[in-house]
């Protein structure tokens, strides 16, 4: 057992335990992370998507901030937060800058705000082209509405799309009789919500939408496997990301059980190798502690010149 690193340790805890503002702000911005030891191992197996890659997106814009928010601490124990976490967290916001790049270059942020994760559309230009004569279709789709709405003399008819049949019109059944004896016109089903169907330039227009659509996806779909190609190379950098947060979590939890507890616990004194003594004052149990509403502290010594070995049974083993 090393000493300095246990007080090392001791140290960190301390300084959350007596700063408010680290504490909090700390935990703000690290309770919002992903797992990325989960995320990291979909990467590897080419299982993950462009969600997760969000996701780490999302996180590494907020290293910075974390860092700027330990780094501001200037209090008795600076340079060990600065040894275990900062020089970590700096050397990381490296490592990722070019993930950084290629997630904005790469990502359609108008879509994410409907919540749908897809390639931008100028990242590729056989990708741009599709979705050019993708949005040239859906223009001639909503001219074709209102020419049927005008043929029907029903401005109800409502336009909707469905992932298995496309695009398609939509009339209540009381409004069905205009429909009928109307040539041009195929119904598709009807139900107690009404009516659909599609006019002959509909289901025209409406095969192509399908197909480059498809022909769309199927792309999306490539460029996607080979982004994930490229975060592959992230993965290490992304476990070592991990343990340093990982280890900020654990100090920030021994804190907060240390603040939490009925009575708060104290920092112990670490003996010099070789003084063989384990002296415990009151000492407590915090899951006993919590559970018990008469739990009693217990001392405990051992040393050389006293007692070196305890047996303990039943509940005192708490």
């Amino acid at each position: 057992m090393d000493k300095r690193k246990l007080e090392e340790r001791l140290d960190i805890v301390e300084t959350f335990v007596n700063d408010f503002s680290l504490r909090n702000e700390t935990s703000r911005y690290i309770s919002k992370f992903p797992d990325l030891e989960t995320l990291s191992r979909k990467i590897q197996r080419h299982k993950a998507n462009l969600q997760d890659l969000y996701k780490i997106y999302l996180m590494i814009l907020q290293l910075p901030n974390l860092t700027s928010t330990l780094s501001k601490y200037d209090g008795l124990h600076a340079d060990v937060l600065k040894a275990n976490f900062i020089e970590d967290l700096q050397e990381r916001i490296s490592d990722f800058e070019n993930f950084k790049s290629m997630i904005e270059s790469v990502l359609d942020f108008e879509a994410l705000k409907n919540k749908e994760f897809v390639v931008k559309a100028e990242y590729d230009d056989k990708l741009l082209d599709l979705r050019d004569q993708i949005s040239a279709l859906q223009d001639s789709i909503n001219e074709t509405h209102d020419d049927v709405k005008q043929d029907l003399d029903l401005q109800s008819v409502k336009l909707e799309y469905a992932k298995n049949i496309g695009y398609s019109f939509r009339v209540t059944r009381k409004e069905e009789k205009n429909l009928r004896n109307k040539k041009g016109y195929t119904v598709i089903d009807t139900k107690t919500s009404g009516v659909r169907f599609q006019s002959a330039s509909l289901s025209n227009l409406n095969s192509k939408y399908l197909s480059l659509k498809t022909s769309y996806e199927n792309l999306q779909k490539s460029l996607v496997d080979q982004i994930i190609d490229v975060a592959v190379s992230y993965t290490h950098v992304m476990k070592l990301l991990s343990h340093t947060i990982a280890w900020l979590d654990v100090a920030l939890a021994f804190a907060r059980v240390s603040i939490d507890g009925e009575k708060p616990y104290v920092r112990p004194k670490l003996n010099e190798k070789g003084e063989c003594q384990i002296i415990l004052k009151q000492a407590r149990h915090p899951i006993l502690e919590s559970k018990l509403g008469n739990f009693i502290p217990n001392d405990v010594e051992i040393s050389k010149e006293k007692h070196i070995f305890y047996f303990v049974t039943g509940p005192n083993m708490g």
